[in-house]
Order: C-alpha cells, then sequence, then structure tokens
C-alpha cells in the first residue's frame, strides 16, 4: 500500500505566494484504493500568525489524516481539498479562524473540538460532525457542503473542563466554552455538586445562563480542583442557521433501526433557500 504524505513545515518572514516553487505531501498511491496513503500536512506559518495546515491528497482516495490525540492548537485557516480527510480526534482541541478554500470531494471529521469564530461560514467540504462546536453561534452552510451529523446522544460529548482551583474565598468560576447546556455536572474534589434552584437556600451552585459563570454558595476549599461536564442534548445549539446554494445538513445514515438522529436547537432563526436541504431520510 502507500505512504502517508509526511509533514512540511515552513516559518517565513517574506511572502513567497508568487513563488514557482512547488511544495507537496501527497499520500503514496496503490492499484487497492483502499490501500492509498492519507494526504500529508503543510504547515505554513508568516511570523506574527498562527499559521494554515493545508493537507492535499492529490485526488486519491486514501485514508484519514489525523491530529495527534491529545493536542490543541490554534490556526488562521485550514485547507483540505482534492480527497484529502482530515480527523481532529477524541480529547483534542483545534481553533481555527476560518475554513477557506476547501474542495467538496475532501472531509473533515470532528470527533474532538473544534472552535470557531461565533460567526463562521463553510464551503465546499463534507464536514462530519461528531465532537463539539462551542463557540459557534451563527452558521451558514454553504455551496458545496455535505454537513453530516454522525454521533448519536446522549452517549458522546460529555465535555470536560477544568474551570479552576478553589482558594477559600474566591465564589464565582467562568465557564471558557458555556454555551447554556441542558445538562451539567460540577465536582469540586471528585465530589458531585448540586445545583440550587433558589438563589443557595438549597444547594451547592448557581449558574448565571447569560454567561456561564458558576457561583458557589460556599467557597470551594483552597486548593479543591473544580470540574464542570455537561451533556448537551441536541446536537447543534445555534442562534441562526442558513443554509444556501445547494447546501445538505443531514444526519449518518441508518440501517435495519434509528440510531442516528438529527436535533437542532434554533434559538432565532433557521433560513434555507430553494436549493438547499435538510434530509433526515
Amino acid at each position: 500500500g502507500g505512504g502517508g504524505g509526511g509533514r512540511i513545515s515552513i516559518w517565513y518572514t517574506t511572502d513567497f505566494a508568487s513563488s514557482t516553487l512547488q511544495i507537496q505531501a501527497y499520500g503514496g498511491t496503490s492499484p487497492t484504493e483502499t490501500r492509498t496513503g492519507g494526504a500529508g500536512t503543510l504547515f505554513i506559518k508568516k511570523s506574527g500568525a498562527n499559521g494554515d495546515l493545508i493537507a492535499d491528497n492529490n485526488n486519491h482516495n486514501g485514508v484519514y489524516t489525523s491530529q495527534v490525540s491529545n493536542t490543541s492548537w490554534t490556526l488562521d485557516n485550514i485547507l483540505i481539498k482534492n480527497k484529502a480527510k482530515y480527523l481532529i480526534p477524541e480529547n483534542s482541541t483545534t481553533t481555527i479562524t476560518t475554513l477557506n478554500n476547501c474542495t467538496s470531494n475532501s472531509s473533515l471529521t470532528n470527533s474532538g473540538v473544534l472552535s470557531t469564530p461565533n460567526d463562521f461560514t463553510i464551503s465546499n467540504l463534507h464536514l462530519n460532525q461528531n465532537g463539539l462546536l462551542p463557540d459557534l453561534l451563527n452558521l451558514t452552510v454553504d455551496s458545496g457542503v455535505t454537513f453530516e451529523v454522525q454521533n448519536n446522544f446522549p452517549d458522546r460529548n460529555i465535555f470536560d473542563e477544568s474551570v479552576g482551583t478553589g482558594n477559600g474565598s474566591t465564589q464565582d468560576f467562568k465557564l471558557a466554552h458555556y454555551n447554556k447546556p441542558n445538562s451539567q455536572i460540577i465536582r469540586v474534589s471528585g465530589k458531585e455538586m448540586t445545583e440550587s434552584t433558589d438563589d443557595c437556600s438549597s444547594g451547592d451552585y448557581t449558574i448565571n445562563d447569560s454567561t456561564g459563570a458558576i457561583h458557589f454558595c460556599t467557597p470551594p476549599a483552597n486548593g479543591a480542583p473544580i470540574l464542570a461536564s455537561y451533556i448537551p442534548l441536541a446536537h447543534l445549539t445555534l442562534n441562526n442557521l442558513t443554509l444556501q446554494n445547494g447546501a445538505v445538513f443531514t444526519h449518518k445514515q441508518n440501517t435495519n433501526t434509528q440510531r442516528y438522529t438529527l436535533n437542532l436547537e434554533i434559538n432565532n432563526a433557521l433560513s434555507i433557500d430553494a436549493s438547499s436541504t435538510i434530509n433526515v431520510s
């Protein structure tokens, strides 16, 4: 079979975009398509920027190109094209500003955490959503996109966050990725806390739904580790969702039983033009 495409990293201060230099990290080919190698990655970073990541497999249908497990990184843009298949694995986080210049025969599978700007547009890509999009509020799904929800709630997408460490006096702690979870669990030194429904007359804490701040009725003890977890009860919670120019929003295909569903919570507007569809067949 063909080998993986490897990794190329370029750091520069002078723009070389107009150069005739050809840089490539294609996966190796094979007479048997299932043994074709996955795209390598090309990381290009200009001084002062986070850098761009490119996965290009030269239109060969190879295996997945995966981010290293249990890592977090920040990029300006991910460019996935020509049948490349990029994977964000469980327990890994990728933070991006854009997802530009992809091609619709390529895919991004998010099984971890994909952190985006609040307002985000996706075009020309098959996106397999199996993880978290914690910062996304307003999503536009444009031409060439199939957005496919692949996870089966509620047995996936448990989000754990270390909120902080008690000091014996501070009562308020902020959830960095708070998006009004439908079901949350707060633990202090491993002990599960009880949410108060009446401003601390009973229970251990309250949550401000507008800011995601935990308020403990009694300050956590000095050195106590504080962990917040939640299980979202919708696949995607947004303020606005727009489907346009032939976009498709769907879930993973079921076989003999209904295992996969599509649960959306849209707080403001769902807009679908005549050429786009939500397909739950």
